[in-house]
C-alpha cells in the first residue's frame, strides 16, 4: 500500500524542527503530549489507507488466522484470535482492560521521569499523570471499515486476548505484578549467537581497529544528531578530542560537519550505523545513546558499557530502570 499525501506529511513533520526543539525543552510528560498525539494521528491516517485498499484485506482473509492486534483489520477480516503487541514495557490503559493491577504510586509507568525508590511527591505525580494522561489523550478510537462503520469497542476486546506482549526485559523492567498470559519478549530481536557470528565488512571492521579503544555515538531515530545546538556539539567534540586514544563512530544525519568537527580527526560521521552488530563486537568499548527502548534491550543482552542521556525520543522509566541495574 502506498502512503497517503496525510501519513507523508506526518513523516515530514517527525524531521522537522517540532522535534528539533527537544533537545533544548522541557521533556516532561506535559510537553510530550503533542508528540504522543502526532503517533496517534498517524495510526488514525494509517487506518484510513487500509480502508481505501479493501483489495489488498481481501486477499488476506484466506491466510490470516491470527493476528497482533490492529483493531481495524481484526474487524474487517473476522480474526477472532488475537494478541496484543506492545513496543512499551507497560501500559496501564491495556493492563486495566485486561484485569492486571496497575500502581503508578508504587511502580513508575513508561513515562514517569522517577526510578524505582519514590518519595510522596513523585508518588504523587506518578498517581496523577498516568490518568491525566489517559484523560488529554483518551482511548484510540477505530471506526469499522464495514457499514455501517460502528466505532469499534477495543476496551471490550481486550479482555479476550489469550496472550499479551510487551516489550519488557522482565531482567531489567521493575518488578510489578503481572496475569500469567502478559508475555515480557523485550530483545527477542536479539540473536546472541547469530550477532555473535556474523562478522562485520571491512569498512566496519577497519574503523573498530583503528585505535586501542572505539565508542558509538548513536541518539536514535526520532531525535536527530544534526538538530543537536550547535555549543553542545562542540562542548561533545572538546570532549571527543581529549580521548585521542578511541575512535568514535557518530551516526550523524548530515554530511557537513565542519562547523563544529573540524579537526577532529578521531570521529567518523556515518549516516546509518549496523548498530546490533557493532554492538555485538568485541572491539567496540563502548555506546554513547538516549535510553530509548530499543538500545537498552540490546545494550542489556549484549552487555555493552553505555552512557545514557535523557531525550524525549525515550520512554521516561528505561533510563532509571538501566540506572537501577
Amino acid at each position: 500500500m502506498e502512503p497517503s499525501e496525510k501519513l507523508k506529511e506526518y513523516g515530514d513533520q517527525m524531521e522537522s524542527e517540532d522535534f528539533a526543539r527537544f533537545w533544548t525543552d522541557d521533556s516532561s510528560a506535559t510537553e510530550i503530549i503533542p508528540v504522543l498525539e502526532l503517533f496517534y494521528s498517524m495510526y488514525y491516517e494509517q487506518a484510513n489507507v487500509m480502508k481505501n485498499n479493501l483489495h489488498v484485506l481481501d486477499e488476506l482473509k484466506n491466510e490470516i488466522s491470527m493476528f497482533l492486534f490492529s483493531n481495524p483489520l481484526m474487524d474487517y477480516l473476522d480474526i477472532k484470535t488475537f494478541i496484543p503487541s506492545l513496543s512499551l514495557t507497560h501500559d496501564i490503559s491495556l493492563a486495566k482492560s485486561i484485569g492486571e493491577p496497575t500502581m503508578p504510586s508504587v511502580v513508575s509507568d513508561v513515562c514517569s521521569p522517577f526510578g524505582d525508590k519514590l518519595n510522596i511527591f513523585e508518588r504523587a505525580f506518578n498517581a496523577f499523570s498516568a490518568p491525566y494522561l489517559n484523560f488529554i489523550l483518551g482511548y484510540p478510537e477505530y471506526r469499522s471499515f464495514k457499514s455501517p462503520y460502528n466505532i469499534i469497542d477495543i476496551q471490550s476486546i481486550e479482555p479476550e486476548a489469550s496472550f499479551v506482549f510487551l516489550n519488557s526485559n522482565p531482567f531489567v523492567d521493575f518488578p510489578r505484578p503481572t496475569l500469567t498470559k502478559t508475555i515480557e519478549i523485550g530483545g527477542i530481536s536479539v540473536n546472541l549467537n547469530e550477532l555473535r557470528s556474523q562478522k562485520l565488512d571491512e569498512k566496519w571492521s577497519s574503523l573498530l581497529n583503528k585505535r586501542e579503544k572505539t565508542m558509538l555515538i548513536s541518539f536514535g531515530s526520532v531525535l536527530f544528531s544534526k538538530d543537536m545546538p550547535l555549543e553542545n556539539k562542540k562542548a561533545l567534540v572538546s570532549a571527543i578530542k581529549k580521548l585521542q586514544n578511541v575512535t568514535f563512530i557518530w551516526k550523524y544525519e548530515e554530511d557537513e560537519t565542519d562547523d563544529f568537527a573540524k579537526d577532529a580527526d578521531n570521529i567518523h560521521f556515518v549516516k546509518w550505523v549496523p548498530q546490533t552488530a557493532l554492538l555485538a563486537d568485541s572491539r567496540l568499548s563502548a555506546f554513547f545513546t538516549h535510553a530509548g527502548l530499543g538500545s537498552i534491550n540490546e545494550v542489556s543482552y549484549l552487555g555493552k558499557p553505555t552512557i545514557l542521556i535523557r531525550t524525549p525520543s525515550c520512554i521516561g522509566s528505561t533510563l532509571s530502570e538501566t540506572v537501577f541495574h
